[in-house]
């Protein structure tokens, strides 16, 4: 087996490691290979937590809408990553390296991936963690969630985060309080979302404050607000509320989120302070 620079060494800001045209492509594969087991192993530990935590006290269980899905995907993604490490190592040694510029770019693409899935893992883990009635073990699970979301540094909400999988209300609450929990830690981008024909916008603010603002069919416009601690599962309520009222309005499916990014001050100091649910919050 191949060895190469430990995966501690990446550079925070997540970006592949290049030292210019004279690197080494062998110790670049060795290292971007690194990093994606480490992202899997955390995506692993962070979907079994999760998966264990639905399961709450009370006889009550928690969706977890695709978890199997993105825990396989980060593993596939993961193992395909070594393979074309070792692909690397082989094309290295040959004299023309034919081959070598394409395999290093499927691999950066590879653990480009594993990145986004274990952060969808995050952000399914703050939803699960946000319907949930709190305690200590759920609050290291959204700080296990944070420390996910930059493990190779910021990784902005992307519209492939804000695709629903869930197909009931349950299952939608979950991921939209995952995603509300996640603008809280980055502060970056605003969300909309439609359904029907009533829209709606989701606004984390730099003083620890969310806003809600909707508007319907017959023009009317509202908006609520939240303080610090922010009972993410009363604002996930009003803002499905708002969204599916419209009688029009027959399927979970029928909701679209995206995203708008909005020009960042900074990331919030701590990643974790802000975020809450119906009867705890993260400290």
């Amino acid at each position: 087996m191949s060895t190469g620079p430990d995966a501690s060494d990446a550079p925070s800001t997540g970006d592949p490691v290049v030292d210019g045209p004279g690197s080494d492509p062998v110790q670049e594969a060795n290292d971007l290979a690194a990093r994606a087991q480490r992202l899997w192993l955390m995506a692993a530990g962070l979907a079994a937590e999760i998966d264990d935590l639905r399961f709450q006290p009370e006889g009550r269980v928690v969706p977890a809408p695709a978890l199997e899905e993105l825990r396989t995907t980060a593993e596939r993604g993961a193992a395909e990553a070594h393979e074309l490490a070792e692909r690397v190592v082989i094309l290295a040694r040959e004299p023309d390296g034919e081959g070598l510029p394409v395999a290093l770019e499927e691999l950066r693409d590879r653990l480009r991936r594993v990145k986004a899935t274990a952060c969808r893992l995050a952000q399914l883990g703050m939803g699960v963690s946000a319907a949930t009635m709190g305690g200590d073990r759920i609050e290291r699970l959204d700080r296990a969630c944070v420390a996910v979301l930059r493990a190779e540094g910021r990784v902005l909400v992307s519209n492939d985060d804000l695709a629903l999988s869930g197909t009931t209300r349950a299952e939608v609450e979950v991921e939209v309080g995952g995603l509300i929990c996640r603008l809280l830690v980055d502060r970056d981008p605003v969300v909309r979302a439609s359904a029907g024909t009533t829209t709606a916008k989701v606004t984390p603010d730099y003083d620890d404050s969310l806003y809600v603002d909707w508007k319907t069919s017959t023009q009317s416009k509202d908006r609520r607000q939240w303080e610090s601690p922010i009972a993410v599962s009363e604002a996930v309520e009003v803002l499905l509320d708002a969204l599916l009222t419209d009688a029009t309005v027959v399927q979970m499916s029928t909701a679209r989120f995206w995203s708008s990014l909005v020009a960042s001050k900074s990331p919030h100091p701590s990643g974790c302070s802000g975020l809450g649910r119906a009867a705890s919050s993260c400290s």
